[in-house]
């Protein structure tokens, strides 16, 4: 098996477009805003590879032959119910609270249905509290040096 090459956020920031979740559940290009790690709140927001990034490197499947590559800016709270098995909400839930179709946000090429959820206790109906709500869109992207 190839050896996969170590993943460098900021090398991928310069490879592909980037955009960010709008609290109206649209994505919206900041590839001009982002050019590295630093012109992100961490703490407020993760940068999310659309094609998982082994997907994407191994070609698995060909999956460089069926989409594009693209970064996506996310709350951190809407990263976890996205790819975290522990948190993930089923796709109508969290299209309810993002407002998105979550295979607009993650193309997985594995996943069969975003409906199923591992048999655990749904962590996701705990977890969420509405903390991203409130969040000033405008001024998120006033942050974005």
């Amino acid at each position: 098996m190839p050896k996969l090459p170590p993943k460098i956020m900021n090398n991928e920031i310069n490879k592909y477009p980037i955009f960010a979740l709008t609290p109206e559940g649209t994505l919206e290009d900041v590839s001009s805003i982002i050019n590295s790690t630093d012109d992100y709140n961490h703490y407020l927001a993760e940068l999310h590879h659309f094609v998982p990034y082994t997907d994407w490197e191994m070609n698995t499947k060909n999956v460089k032959n069926i989409v594009e590559q693209k970064l996506i800016l996310l709350p951190k709270a809407c990263h976890q119910h996205l790819e975290n098995s522990d948190f993930r909400m089923p796709k109508d839930e969290f299209e309810k609270v993002y407002k998105i179709n979550p295979e607009h946000l993650l193309f997985d090429i594995n996943r069969k249905d975003f409906q199923v959820i591992p048999a655990k206790l749904k962590k996701y109906e705990l977890e969420y509290d509405g903390c991203f709500d409130d969040i000033d869109h405008d001024e998120v992207m006033k942050c974005l040096n």
